[in-house]
């Protein structure tokens, strides 16, 4: 099983530290999957919960469930 369509989300208070590491990542031909918010997490993640929640309880299916979302988190 494939997850072709998964985006990575990428995080740093500063942005030299990705972009140290952004010429393997364009080697590698996933930068296109990568999008990059520089500054602090939490404010970020706390956005994204939010974001998932709404989701979660807007968008039903036709069995009147929610959708499928998978959350990575490393750390």
């Amino acid at each position: 099983m494939g997850f072709c369509f998964l985006q990575i989300l990428a995080m740093d208070i500063n942005r030299e530290n990705y972009e140290l590491g952004l010429p393997v990542i364009q080697k590698a031909g996933v930068a296109h999957k990568i999008d990059f918010k520089e500054g602090p997490a939490l404010p970020v993640l706390d956005q994204m919960i939010e974001d998932v929640r709404n989701t979660l309880c807007s968008t039903k299916n036709e069995n009147g469930r929610g959708k499928n979302i998978l959350f990575c988190l490393l750390v």
